[in-house]
């Protein structure tokens, strides 16, 4: 049994969408929060620092 190049395209075309909608319905990275801390150091120079606050179980 030979399988339409058409069917197998449009299997393709499926399991990668499925697969795309999948990896961004799960993202957890959007409890993600990114903070800012300004200090100055001992000469009294101004200091940025971004800290980014995760709260994900997973980090691929």
């Amino acid at each position: 049994m030979k399988v339409k190049p058409l069917y197998a395209f449009a299997a393709i075309v499926m399991l990668t969408l499925g697969a795309l909608l999948f990896i961004w319905k799960s993202n957890d990275h959007l409890e993600c929060e990114e903070t800012i801390v300004r200090t100055t150091d001992a000469a009294g120079n101004p200091v940025v620092e971004k800290q980014h606050i995760c709260r994900e179980q997973f980090s691929i």
